[in-house]
């Protein structure tokens, strides 16, 4: 199911400029991220996944492909029916809600997802929307960019990269980091922590 909100976000600059780049982009380059193998090996709460900013995304197929039922959030209406297209091309839409919003004025339900999942995606109020967001015994996975990746990129926003102790600095109490690393093939940082209690 798609739920599109494109007359309430026609003039904002973020859809406009990721709508421009996923009607250039090729269905058949989707694949899903490698943080995926990692988060396949957890023990997951019986209960939806969320994932952010998703675009076109190869994690919403893959995790679908296993059974799990998802929501996925982007503010391109272009990436979401490109993406639904795939998911009814294999009988997938049916485990799968897209929604078009901005993620700065969405709600996450708080403590409802058994995994929330960001990739290449830096936004520190939305993370922190996020970790609160992930049910007890849930999974909160994030890789994106380090400070890195302005050595190769000096014109990237440096506010979409991490700072040194991000973005583990910014859970909430009852957080177990099980993951943090770094990888300077694609100059991004790792982080999955499961939500253990608020304690």
């Amino acid at each position: 199911m798609l739920i599109t909100q494109s007359e309430l976000l026609i003039d904002h600059p973020d859809r406009l400029k990721w709508n421009q780049k996923y009607s250039q982009y090729s269905s058949e380059k989707i694949l899903p991220h490698p943080i995926l193998s990692t988060i396949q090996t957890l023990n997951l709460p019986q209960a939806p996944i969320l994932e952010i900013a998703c675009g076109l995304s190869g994690n919403v197929i893959s995790l679908a492909r296993l059974g799990y039922s998802i929501l996925a959030i982007d503010i391109s209406e272009v990436a979401l029916n490109s993406l639904t297209n795939i998911l009814k091309e294999n009988n997938l839409e049916h485990k799968v809600t897209l929604i078009q919003a901005d993620l700065g004025s969405y709600d996450i339900p708080k403590e409802s997802f058994a995994l929330i999942l960001g990739v290449k995606y830096w936004d520190k109020n939305i993370f922190k929307k996020a970790c609160h967001g992930v049910m007890a015994g849930g999974i909160l996975a994030w890789e994106t960019f380090n400070k890195k990746h302005l050595c190769y990129h000096p014109n990237f926003n440096s506010k979409w990269c991490l700072e040194e102790d991000e973005p583990a600095s910014l859970l909430p109490n009852g957080f177990e980091v099980m993951v943090e690393e770094d990888f300077d093939t694609t100059n991004t940082r790792r982080l999955i922590a499961r939500y253990k209690n608020k304690d």
